[in-house]
């Protein structure tokens, strides 16, 4: 039933009004799913076009989320605010994101849209303290977003099907037939989901009185599924927290994201559960709902010791960096629900939202300490090995066992493949880095084999 409504004048007219509602969105939606078919058709190959995509991208977000949060305290003014505050974050964010091909790149843009997407679940709710409102409005919004995506894959696959049938049953060639696919994708994903997911955004935002159960199929996985698993993880840690401390040794490499992923399923049930406040619970949903945040507390423990280990072992990496105040994070909030009365559940997303942003940029982000410490130790290395001396490399005159040539190559791939080659200037002769920065495909390789750090070397 839902698929022959689609498009019947009541929906037409409830996303026109959403064009009305939200226009800059809609203005920046049109701008990107352009930008984006001319830049993977290769209309357009220029370096500017390809720094504004992504941003742009986040941008629909960002804009999105500026008006709902003044929608309704500058409701006269909300349009223009949004506007100037929109072309004021692109502008920032596109002379900020140098771009380039290091991990580091794409990985700045991945932590800017996780922090600007946390900044839309609560954006309405600035000024308020209802969690019925904010637990409902966000239900709503996930709701919005999993029937937009559904409605665009199933367009996406549709008309490009179409596309291919009239294509081979009568033989008609085109640019656009062999680049549809291209041109349908960012049509559907970029362009008809932002449409389709503002019409059902609420204008209001008091939802206190609206109850809004969550299906039962969520409820029973929630009750069934995610709780009793979240609880067997939590013994499985516990056990091996007594091995740990039984014989004496450090917690292994992957302990710390394991650790990480347990807590964001268990804040994940948390937001769940608090949806079913009012109903009838099994005994050990009520025990995890009471306790959850106590048992986390020395798991936390040994999440600290591992990363702290590894951090003065190997140096700081962004990996590190984001597991550490992700720490620090899960920390406060079980800290914060534990002794509070309150327990506003938008100080879950809005704190993440506030940590992520603030890490992106300035000499404390994630990516300036990582590569400090990687050039600190890189320094350090090889200095002692002799392959750098006053900024001058030089194959080591010494006999460097496999696991110092091992350290030496592993530090210099990682900065050059996170940070880039420019990232070593001031510490490399800018004449040699000249040369590296002409073999583009060697890259870190280049110093590798020209100073004697491979692997057949070591043999």
């Amino acid at each position: 039933m839902q698929f022959n409504n689609l498009f019947t004048h009541r929906k037409i007219g409830i996303i026109f009004n959403s064009c009305k509602r939200f226009p800059i969105t809609i203005i920046l939606s049109i701008l990107s799913t352009l930008l984006n078919i001319s830049l993977v058709t290769q209309e357009i190959d220029n370096e500017i076009f390809t720094r504004l995509a992504p941003i742009l991208f986040i941008g629909i977000i960002f804009s999105l989320a500026i008006h709902l949060s003044l929608e309704h305290s500058f409701k006269k003014y909300s349009l223009v605010i949004t506007a100037f505050t929109s072309i004021l974050f692109i502008l920032i964010n596109y002379y900020i994101f140098n771009i380039n091909e290091n991990f580091s790149y794409y990985l700045k843009n991945a932590q800017l849209f996780a922090g600007i997407s946390l900044f839309l679940t609560f954006a309405p709710f600035l000024n308020s303290k209802d969690n019925n409102s904010f637990n409902n409005y966000n239900q709503i919004i996930i709701k919005r977003l999993c029937i937009s995506i559904f409605y665009s894959a199933v367009i996406f696959l549709g008309t490009f099907l179409a596309v291919k049938l009239i294509s081979y049953l009568f033989e008609f060639r085109s640019h656009f037939t062999s680049d549809a696919h291209k041109y349908l994708f960012f049509i559907s994903f970029n362009l008809i989901q932002v449409f389709l997911f503002l019409s059902g955004i609420p204008k209001k935002v008091d939802l206190h009185h609206k109850v809004m159960n969550i299906t039962f199929s969520l409820k029973t996985i929630t009750y069934n599924i995610l709780v009793p698993l979240t609880l067997l993880y939590i013994f499985i840690m516990y056990i091996y927290t007594g091995k740990i401390i039984f014989t004496w040794t450090l917690p292994k490499g992957y302990v710390g994201w394991t650790l990480s992923c347990l807590n964001l399923l268990g804040l994940i049930c948390i937001l769940i559960l608090h949806a079913k406040k009012r109903d009838e619970k099994p005994k050990w949903v009520h025990f995890f709902e009471k306790y959850y945040f106590i048992l986390n507390i020395p798991l936390l423990g040994v999440l600290f010791v591992g990363v702290l280990t590894r951090i003065n072992t190997y140096g700081m990496t962004e990996s590190r960096y984001l597991l550490l105040i992700g720490c620090l994070w899960v920390t406060f909030i079980s800290i914060y629900f534990i002794l509070t009365q309150s327990k506003q559940l938008k100080i879950i997303p809005t704190s993440l939202s506030v940590l992520l942003l603030f890490t992106i940029f300035g000499p404390w982000s994630a990516y300036n300490v990582s590569l400090n410490s990687q050039l600190r130790i890189f320094k350090e290395i090889a200095g002692q090995s002799g392959f750098l001396v006053e900024r001058q490399l030089h194959k080591p005159e010494m006999n460097l066992t496999s696991d110092e040539r091992n350290k030496i190559r592993s530090v210099l791939a990682y900065i050059i493949d996170y940070h880039g080659m420019e990232s070593l200037r001031g510490t490399i002769n800018d004449e040699q880095l000249e040369l590296a920065l002409k073999d583009k495909k060697n890259r870190a390789y280049y110093f590798i084999k020209k100073y004697g750090l491979s692997e057949e070397k070591s043999k």
